[in-house]
């Protein structure tokens, strides 16, 4: 699970350092997709999505965030 503290910000597992209990961001299963669809993007249909990788396979993360938006 993602969850995000409002003083800290983003964390995984049951607390945050803080001790604060977070709010859900991603379950465990969103996570997993999540990862998953960037994943295939990147490794099989970067054009698809009109992500442009860069003489060393690196995608502008603005860019990344955008296209999985859509």
């Amino acid at each position: 699970m993602i969850k995000k503290c409002p003083s800290h910000g983003f964390f995984r597992g049951e607390t945050c350092s803080c001790g604060d209990a977070g709010t859900i961001i991603l379950t465990d299963e969103q996570t997993e997709r999540l990862g998953r669809f960037i994943s295939g993007a990147l490794r099989h249909f970067p054009d698809d999505l009109g992500l442009a990788m860069n003489q060393h396979g690196w995608v502008d993360v603005e860019v990344l965030i955008d296209a999985t938006a859509a």
